[in-house]
């Protein structure tokens, strides 16, 4: 069995997979280091990937090689099923690659739009014939709700949570339809970019934030939470098997 470890900006988020079949989904819980060992003295573990593009724990490697035969470090090199087209790999994120790796396993030869909605929100294209194109980058929800309140002298800090209508009559429901609406805005923007480009394109969402598509749009659109989790098992199997 393998663990996957995907360390985020503002979570972490650790699965175990049995030939490609996910067992568990959760969080760190109280301590990385504590949910690593109640993992590996349920399951077999007998390899983990790590992905990270948040702070990072202190002694990281160390802890998990005491518990798990073999570890690998995911990043955008890492070689997988996928060609990687991207200029700089060095600089792609570990979540991206893999997410991108994850939806070419599920929708093999089909061209793919992959979009991520957590702390950022990244947009990024595979094609039928197997190649990772790249994509575009831009800030998150929380993000853009944080910006709004921290840049400007008046304005509060808020959240999803409360009237989203289609424009605001005060100050908060107008800061929250700016945000969530477009937010959806952009999502369809691109998606609709993308479509004039590759018409038989299909999109899968991740990263646990819900947004509501047009109805012409949401038989090409497949809801995976674990898409980074899964690219992660992909890869780490694709590394041992060649």
């Amino acid at each position: 069995m393998n663990l996957t470890i995907d360390i985020g900006n503002t979570r972490t988020k650790l699965c175990v997979f049995d030939h490609g079949k996910c067992l568990l989904a959760t969080d760190e819980g109280t301590s990385l280091e504590h949910t690593v060992t109640d993992i590996c003295r349920t399951y077999p573990i007998e390899a983990c990937a790590v992905a990270c593009v948040g702070q990072e724990p202190e002694h990281l490697d160390a802890m998990l090689r005491e518990h798990i035969p073999f570890v690998m470090r995911i990043d955008g090199n890492t070689p997988g099923p996928l060609q990687n087209a991207y200029c700089g790999k060095s600089t792609l994120g570990a979540d991206r690659w893999a997410a991108a790796v994850a939806a070419a396993t599920l929708k093999p030869r089909t061209d793919l739009l992959v979009i991520d909605a957590g702390t950022c929100i990244t947009y990024d294209l595979v094609s039928s014939d197997g190649i990772f194109l790249g994509g575009n980058i831009s800030p998150g929800i929380t993000m853009r709700f944080r910006a709004l309140n921290e840049q400007t002298a008046h304005l509060p800090q808020l959240d999803t949570d409360g009237e989203i209508p289609s424009w605001g009559t005060d100050t908060a429901s107008a800061i929250r339809t700016g945000v969530v609406r477009g937010v959806q805005h952009e999502m369809e923007g691109f998606i609709n970019e993308f479509i004039d480009i590759y018409p038989q394109l299909l999109i899968f969402l991740t990263g646990g934030s819900p947004f509501r598509f047009p109805e012409r749009l949401k038989n090409r659109i497949f809801a995976q939470p674990n898409l980074v989790s899964l690219g992660l098992d992909v890869l780490l199997r694709h590394h041992r098997e060649e």
